[in-house]
């Protein structure tokens, strides 16, 4: 998303401030649930890559992609939809993707920190 000064943001704030209705606590909140859920999934698709099809790998991209989608962190969204359609992929493959993935969350955890939230 873009923000006032034209800055790209890894998460929507007009959206975040609509589903929390601005309250801060809320918001401290959700975001608390979503990086503990972010991680559970990327440390169990850490654990279970391998070369060809596997459920749950798939399983856990797209619940990657529903919470991302949830938050509105759209860059996040569309990294775990890369993710989900490359479920029969190689490790190799795979690895890159996660790479990029927890490249994309530090950003946010960066953004959050920096921001009120």
């Amino acid at each position: 998303m873009v923000n006032n000064n034209n800055a790209i943001t890894p998460i929507d704030p007009a959206r975040f401030d609509n589903i929390t209705e601005g309250k801060q606590d809320l918001q401290q909140q959700l975001l608390d649930i979503f990086f503990l859920n972010v991680e559970e999934c990327l440390e169990l698709m850490e654990r279970i890559c391998n070369d060809g099809y596997n459920q749950k790998w798939h399983d856990a991209a797209e619940e990657l992609k529903n919470i991302s989608d949830s938050l509105g962190a759209v860059e996040l969204y569309k990294l775990c939809i890369v993710a989900e359609n490359i479920t029969s992929a190689n490790c190799n493959d795979k690895k890159k993707v996660l790479t990029n993935i927890r490249s994309n969350v530090h950003k946010l955890r960066v953004y959050v920190r920096n921001t009120r939230y």
